[in-house]
């Protein structure tokens, strides 16, 4: 048996990069009160870096390396991972992860999966779980609150991060464009 830090550098030789960017966000998350689903993280950017610095030689410590200038605590799924790195790769801004809206009578409410703060943009990733009933009128609760909130809410779904060009880049760069941000033009495209 091999700690959380140990298993990301030894997934490091066998995963693509995203994938073990995914790894190393799974294992880092964590939430804190107020948060409604609070989260202790599995090790530390710390232990991971030390492992990684601990073992120059071994096979995948490169690949292991520039994933961890990647990670980030806050992402709740792997989707979410791929989500925010499919932004980044496309040249659009890095969102912030699971950022608190607060609204004045009521305080923090609504976490986004990826948040523009300065734009008051609310990415949420809806998976098959959001298929449910029970979840889709929690959803529906959470899109009213933030647009009470004043923020705009692009919801994402899996079939949006498909292709070359994944269409959840498409709307959230038309999203930021709307709210006044010029993202640079994606490579290669225009």
């Amino acid at each position: 048996m091999t700690s959380p830090a140990r298993t990301f550098l030894d997934l490091a030789e066998l995963l693509p990069l995203h994938d073990l960017v995914a790894a190393g966000d799974y294992f880092v998350n964590e939430h804190v009160e107020p948060h409604p689903r609070p989260k202790i993280p599995l090790c530390a950017m710390a232990d991971l870096r030390r492992v990684v610095a601990a073992h120059p030689g071994k096979r995948g410590v490169k690949s292991a390396r520039a994933a961890l200038d990647l990670i980030r605590v806050g992402a709740d799924s792997a989707q979410e991972t791929f989500l925010r790195l499919a932004l980044i790769d496309h040249g659009l801004p890095e969102p912030v992860l699971n950022h608190s809206l607060d609204l004045p009578w009521r305080g923090p409410c609504v976490w986004p999966d990826l948040a523009y703060p300065l734009s008051k943009l609310s990415v949420q990733y809806d998976g098959e779980t959001h298929r449910d009933t029970a979840q889709f009128r929690r959803d529906f609760e959470r899109q009213r609150l933030t647009e009470e909130a004043g923020w705009t809410e692009v919801r994402i779904g899996h079939g949006d991060l498909k292709g070359s060009r994944p269409f959840a880049v498409v709307r959230i760069r038309e999203a930021l464009l709307k709210a006044g941000v010029e993202p640079p033009t994606p490579r290669g495209n225009s």
